[in-house]
């Protein structure tokens, strides 16, 4: 799949945008994904950019938030949320985007070289379920994810694990 990225009046270093917004094209399609990497200081914005007219349906959310969980886009996995999403998943909550920008720059460390598998995808109106486990883990991990999204973006999501954490 084509991807491009486009900036106002920032630069890109080894194919990575270095900030304050980026907008991805993926097959011709553009999405906001937010700031990347600060070349100053390597530390994530947790910002989201706008983009006036984009409203991906639920599908699309589902399309894009699957596809950045499987390739560890830490930064596209954060820019399918709403501003002021909440993200719950084993007891703790987490409220905006920045805090779950936060918590997604943990999962590549936390997966290793393991991998997650969706199982199954349902969207149904404006709720995304998902199944997925963990290939290649040390010991099995597996759940389901409730998204609901709302103009083209996640405002809530509950993970349900089956058994233990990755």
């Amino acid at each position: 799949m084509h991807r491009s990225y486009n900036s106002e009046n920032e630069t890109f270093v080894s194919g990575e945008h270095h900030c304050p917004s980026i907008i991805v094209a993926i097959g011709g399609v553009r999405q906001k994904t937010g700031q990347r990497r600060d070349a100053g200081d390597c530390s994530y914005s947790r910002h989201r950019c706008s983009f006036p007219g984009m409203n991906r349906s639920p599908q699309d959310v589902a399309d894009s938030h699957l596809a950045a969980v499987i390739t560890q886009d830490v930064v596209a996995m954060a820019a399918d949320y709403a501003d002021d999403a909440v993200l719950e998943r084993l007891g703790q909550t987490y409220r905006g985007h920045a805090a779950i920008a936060d918590y997604f720059a943990t999962v590549p460390e936390r997966l290793g070289t393991a991998r997650v598998v969706f199982d199954a995808v349902d969207v149904d109106g404006d709720v995304v379920t998902f199944s997925w486990h963990i290939e290649g883990a040390t010991q099995p991990a597996s759940g389901t994810d409730v998204c609901q999204v709302v103009d083209g973006a996640i405002v809530h999501q509950v993970v349900q694990l089956d058994a233990s954490d990755f």
